[in-house]
């Protein structure tokens, strides 16, 4: 954290131009780092760098393709956030804010999502086998290609509006 926060008041991360050589440290120090964590203190990690704005919305640090197995991310806010392949394997996120998210093609096998808010979410090409869907609002979601099941998307409160794994559009 200390590392993300001289690149914010030192290098001026938060004024920086896409494509900025300080994004790109950021990033890559943010995905070293992430390896090397707990579960928990993944999930501080990403809390910090969520409230921080780092990464919702025009993130400056992208998290796609970040190791993020068994973090703990039990409701935290990743509206918006770039996790495209992203690992999130085993993950708790229970109840996050996941609207607007990117998680194309991220593995989400196993994952808790119960209660999770993921409307407009982006999870074409997600795994999601075995993640538990229960309460998850999936509302306009895109799950294109997804590996999830019949059952799973059965215990979601809302599919409204949402692409499902056959390329249709649910009422």
């Amino acid at each position: 954290m200390d590392g993300v926060t001289e690149l914010l008041l030192d290098n001026g991360l938060r004024t920086s131009e896409e494509g900025a050589p300080v994004r790109a440290v950021a990033r890559a120090r943010t995905l070293t780092v992430v390896r090397e964590l707990d579960g928990k203190r993944k999930g501080l990690l990403l809390r910090f760098l969520s409230q921080l704005d780092l990464i919702r919305g025009e993130a400056l640090v992208s998290l796609g393709g970040a190791d993020l197995r068994g973090a703990d991310l039990r409701g935290a806010d990743l509206r918006l956030a770039d996790l495209s392949g992203a690992d999130l394997r085993d993950a708790d996120l229970s109840g996050a804010d996941l609207i607007f998210a990117d998680l194309f093609g991220a593995d989400l096998s196993g994952a808790s999502l119960s209660g999770a808010s993921m409307i407009g979410a982006d999870l074409f090409n997600a795994d999601l086998s075995g993640a538990d869907l229960s309460g998850a609002n999936l509302r306009d979601a895109n799950l294109s290609r997804a590996e999830v099941t019949e059952e799973q998307l059965a215990s979601a409160t809302s599919l409204k509006g949402a692409i499902m794994p056959d390329g249709t559009q649910h009422d």
